[in-house]
C-alpha cells in the first residue's frame, strides 16, 4: 500500500516539476545557464515540496481507508503474507484426542443435565 502512496507522491512531483520549469521558463529569451538555472531551481523546489505532500497526505488518506478495514480483512489486501503463515500453521497442527476421555467428559455433561432437569422439575 506504501507504494501506491510513493508512486502517486512521484507523480505528483514530476508534474509539479514540469509545470514550474514550462511556467517559468522565456521561451522567446535565449537558452543560457544563467536563465535556466533558476528556473530548475524553483522547479526542484517545488517538486519536493509536491513529493513530501504527497507522502503525508496519502498516508493519512490511506491510514485513514485502513483503519476503517477490520483486522482480519487487512491481511487479504497487505498481499496474505501473515494469513498465509497462520494457514500452513493450522495445516500443520495435529490434535490427538483421547477416546476415552471424550467418553467420561459426555457421560459428565449428561449427569449434568439431568440434575438441573430434576431441579426444574421440582421447582
Amino acid at each position: 500500500m506504501t507504494g501506491a502512496v510513493k508512486s502517486f507522491s512521484t507523480f505528483l512531483a514530476c508534474m509539479a516539476f514540469l509545470f514550474i520549469f514550462f511556467s517559468g521558463y522565456d521561451f522567446a529569451g535565449t537558452f543560457t545557464v544563467e536563465t535556466i538555472a533558476p528556473i530548475i531551481f524553483r522547479a526542484t523546489l517545488g517538486a519536493i515540496l509536491f513529493w513530501l505532500s504527497g507522502m503525508i497526505i496519502g498516508d493519512i488518506v490511506l491510514r485513514g481507508i485502513v483503519e476503517d478495514i477490520d483486522g482480519e480483512n487487512l491481511d487479504p489486501l497487505e498481499g496474505g503474507f501473515e494469513q498465509r503463515i497462520a494457514e500452513e500453521k493450522g495445516k500443520k497442527k495435529v490434535v490427538i484426542v483421547d477416546r476415552d476421555l471424550v467418553k467420561e467428559l459426555r457421560e459428565e455433561a449428561i449427569a449434568k443435565e439431568k440434575k438441573r432437569d430434576k431441579k426444574t422439575q421440582k421447582r
